[in-house]
C-alpha cells in the first residue's frame, strides 16, 4: 500500500512538473514577444510611421491577450481542482464555439 501511495505521488510530481514546464513556455514565448517588440518601438534611434506603430502596438496587445486567456484557463482549473468553480448553463452554437477555438489554436488533435 505505501509502494502504492508513493508511485501516485511521484506521478503528481511529474505531472506537476511538466504542467509548469508547459506554463512556463507559454507564458515565455508571448512576453518575449511583448518586450522585443516594446524596446523596438522605444529605441530612439528608429522612428516608425502611424501605421507602423498601430501595428506593432496590436502585436503586443494579441500577446498580452493570450497570456491572458492562459491565466485565466489556469484559474479555473484551481478553482475546478478545488471543488469552486461555478459553471452555468447557456444556449449557444457549438459548431461556432468549435471554429472559434479552432481559429484560436486552442484545439489540438491527436491520431
Amino acid at each position: 500500500m505505501r509502494q502504492k501511495i508513493a508511485q501516485v505521488k511521484e506521478k503528481d510530481k511529474q505531472t506537476l512538473q511538466e504542467t509548469v514546464s508547459l506554463l512556463v513556455h507559454d507564458l515565455r514565448s508571448p512576453l518575449d514577444n511583448i518586450q522585443k517588440i516594446s524596446e523596438l518601438l522605444l529605441s530612439p534611434k528608429r522612428v516608425f510611421d502611424e501605421k507602423k506603430q498601430v501595428e506593432y502596438m496590436r502585436m503586443i496587445h494579441d500577446s498580452a491577450a493570450s497570456m491572458l486567456v492562459l491565466i485565466n484557463n489556469i484559474s479555473d482549473a484551481v478553482k475546478l481542482s478545488a471543488g469552486r468553480l461555478v459553471l452555468k448553463e447557456t444556449r449557444g452554437d457549438i459548431a461556432q464555439l468549435v471554429k472559434d477555438l479552432e481559429s484560436r489554436g486552442a484545439m489540438e488533435y491527436t491520431i
